[in-house]
């Protein structure tokens, strides 16, 4: 298979359908920003609004994100510490729904599109000569 891998395209808030151009306007913590995205794809034209309220169910997938978190923490802080009282544990999870919700905002959305847009081979491989043509004929 050529062309970008589906994890580094999800991971990475690439565009679904030619894994190259950004989801999202600026970084992801820019928090006046962090979730400003891209009407459209610059490399493909591909929108990533296909419908209105089309993000409702990037909903499930960030909780599902959240809870594989809480989980992770809960079991590390287990282990860490086996004692640990439960203003720990609250402290922690607050600190990091805070510190994540950036990151598994974008996901939970990349996420959402990926499932709902596939990759196209042919627009990869478009772009790729396009730019190899501009290169030449300069």
């Amino acid at each position: 298979m050529s062309g970008p891998l589906l994890i580094k395209s999800v991971t990475g808030c690439h565009c679904p359908r030619c894994r190259q151009g950004n989801l999202f306007r600026s970084s992801t913590y820019n928090l006046k920003r962090f979730s400003d995205m891209n009407e459209k794809c610059e490399v493909c034209d591909q929108t990533f609004m296909p419908e209105p309220s089309f993000y409702m169910g990037a909903m499930f997938v960030g909780y599902a994100l959240q809870i594989g978190l809480f989980l992770a923490t809960y079991f590390g802080i287990r282990i860490i510490n086996p004692n640990a009282n439960l203003e720990i544990y609250m402290g922690i999870m607050i600190t990091l729904v805070i510190l994540t919700l950036p990151i598994v905002y974008r996901v939970s959305r990349s996420i959402w599109i990926h499932l709902m847009i596939k990759y196209q081979q042919q627009i990869d491989s478009l772009t790729n000569q396009s730019t190899t043509n501009e290169s030449s004929s300069i």
